[in-house]
């Protein structure tokens, strides 16, 4: 098996697993040319990350990654991609989805509205965590400990890149993945006012 930062080559095979996996997402409702821009962003923005996992050539898990401050990029950046593909093909909006999302990018360009502000529950210096974004593995790669490789491998790039805390986001119902990043030494975090999803996190400075 073989994890590695992706290419731009890569990205047609990514958006083949997030259909696999994710069939019934706002992503892949709105159509590859999409979904290649969304991945386009994990190469483009700066320290943002998108890794693969092949097994014989053939690639069969992901996991998305970027610094937590650095957020509001992806929404930008998204928010374009939307509006481009919008403008390709403007039967999209009949999808329920696209039309909750227009009234979500309206309400987010309001005065004071940024669309990324998300409650800093730790006490750490925000400007060296990184988010855990998205995970994905296709069930050729299930039962191959793909997961904790994508998890360890990414965590190690943004080390190397100076980020000392890692948190994700993770639905309560999902105890699989919980429990994995546990093992790798993530605590969970309830999250308050949302019971529906926790936190992963993660103080490396504590292993020094």
């Amino acid at each position: 098996m073989k994890i590695a930062k992706i290419h731009t080559n890569d990205i047609d095979s990514l958006i083949e697993i997030e259909k696999i996996v994710f069939p019934d997402t706002f992503n892949v409702k709105m159509g590859n040319y999409f979904l290649r821009k969304f991945f386009n962003a994990f190469t483009e923005l700066p320290q943002y990350n998108a890794i693969v996992a092949q097994n014989n050539e053939k690639p069969i898990g992901f996991l998305l990654g970027y610094p937590y401050e650095e957020r509001g990029l992806l929404n930008k950046y998204l928010t374009k991609a939307f509006m481009q593909a919008l403008i390709r093909n403007p039967f999209l909006v009949a999808k329920r989805d696209v039309i909750a999302k227009i009234i979500e990018n309206i309400k987010n360009a309001l005065p004071g509205k940024t669309g990324s502000e998300t409650k800093k529950v730790f006490d750490i210096d925000y400007s060296k965590a990184y988010y855990m974004f998205l995970i994905a593995i296709t069930p050729d790669g299930r039962g191959l400990n793909l997961g904790r490789s994508l998890m360890l491998y990414m965590q190690e790039l943004a080390e190397k890149d100076g980020y000392e805390y890692f948190l994700g986001s993770v639905a309560t119902e999902n105890e699989k993945v919980l429990y994995l990043w546990n093992t790798i030494g993530y605590d969970i975090v309830d999250i308050e006012g949302n019971p529906d999803t926790k936190y992963v996190f993660k103080d490396t400075t504590k292993n020094n």
